[in-house]
């Protein structure tokens, strides 16, 4: 479900950053709603997949478990998926656009320019 990856596409690096302590208030309200929605529904698989993410946010396969049980919480409770979905929507409303240059001096030479219109995670070697 797409509201599901964004959400935790856009809580994912700030898990990796602060170590588990989200500083920033919307995403704070953000997994605090997916957790929150786990304890309610008393579902130990998604508590444990939120759990595991929260620990090593980088890992894929955490990612992905706690993506597909935030979707079966989802799926199952509709105001849950109205919540998440404003809480996405405003946070993504107000995500800010990132430039990156680089500047090259001397005898050096750009071998290729790469423009990103939209990406999640980008890595660049």
């Amino acid at each position: 479900m797409e509201v599901v990856s964004a959400a935790i596409a856009l809580v994912v690096p700030y898990l990796a950053r602060a170590g588990g302590a989200v500083a920033d208030e919307g995403l704070r309200t953000l997994w605090a709603a997916m957790t929150a929605r786990a304890e309610d529904a008393a579902d130990g698989a998604a508590r444990g997949a939120l759990a595991g993410l929260h620990d090593n946010p980088n890992d894929p396969v955490r990612k992905a478990a706690a993506t597909d049980a935030v979707t079966t919480l989802v799926a199952s409770d509709p105001q849950f998926r109205t919540e998440l979905t404003e809480i996405v929507k405003r946070l993504a409303d107000r995500t800010p656009d990132v430039t990156m240059s680089t500047s090259v001096s001397d005898n050096a030479r750009v071998e290729k320019l790469v423009n990103i219109q939209s990406a999640g995670d980008v890595t660049i070697s």
